[in-house]
């Protein structure tokens, strides 16, 4: 016998057979029961789902294999399925066509979104301890946790850390992360000017502001040195310049 499914649904909320309605969704309280269940996250991407697409995911919305759907920015849809453990992804483009199939669970990048699931996923003691060094590296990360996702995303300034079920930790510059409000873990707060400057060190990637006109270069520290370690040396351009600690404008990468 078959998986017993129980979607749970109140009167207004929205399912993600009813994709094309835009409305937000309130969280329903879950009935505890020993059933599996299904729960869903609705909130849009930006990006349509075409009738096509639709077509396909009604095909697959009563196969009790699957496992999550997942949105990519390009526009295609993931299907995933689910069964004994083992995992396979159906990659469908826009037209409604099942282009590949991949014999693993999808990846989830920091601007695709995951549209339904059926159990939310909780990374594993290897992120959360890459976490809690990054926690240390930057000062006044937002975290964020999607349902759905089992990686661990972190904001800093113009960057998006990703944290994957391997520990790796990923990097993009100057992009943006898809995720609502609701998603976000903790916020700390940035640290101050003064406490970023007292803290650098040797092999600190830093901005600095250099001469009476107070440009902004970006080098590396190479030495520190004198009373109370004041003055920094730093290489920038293949140039050497002594400045002081408090001329440091920015930490850009750690040593």
């Amino acid at each position: 016998m078959g998986k017993v499914i129980e979607r749970i649904e109140l009167p207004g909320q929205l399912s993600v057979w009813d994709i094309e309605i835009t409305q937000p969704v309130k969280k329903a309280t879950e009935k505890v029961k020993k059933v599996t269940q299904i729960k869903e996250n609705n909130t849009q991407s930006g990006l349509e789902i075409t009738v096509d697409q639709q077509r396909i995911i009604g095909k697959y919305k009563a196969d009790l294999k699957l496992n999550r759907i997942i949105q990519y920015c390009g526009g295609s849809i993931g299907i995933e399925l689910k069964e004994n453990e083992v995992f396979k992804t159906i990659y469908v483009n826009k037209g409604g066509k099942e282009e590949f199939t991949f014999n693993k669970k999808s990846p989830v990048m920091p601007w695709d979104k995951v549209l339904y699931y059926r159990e939310d996923l909780k990374p594993n003691e290897l992120q959360e301890e890459k976490l809690k060094v990054l926690k240390i590296k930057y000062k006044g990360i937002k975290e964020i946790r999607r349902k759905g996702d089992e990686n661990i995303l972190v904001e800093y300034e113009d960057k998006v850390i990703s944290i994957i079920p391997k520990g790796w930790v990923l990097e993009f510059n100057n992009v943006q992360a898809l995720y609502d409000e609701e998603d976000i873990e903790s916020e700390g707060l940035p640290e101050d000017l003064e406490a970023m400057q007292k803290r650098v060190k040797v092999g600190d990637i830093v901005v600095a502001s250099i001469g009476k006109e107070k440009l902004l270069v970006q080098g590396e520290i190479t030495r520190i040195y004198g009373i109370g370690d004041y003055i920094l040396n730093i290489v920038y351009e293949d140039k050497h310049t002594a400045i002081g600690r408090y001329a440091v404008r920015k930490i850009i990468k750690c040593a």
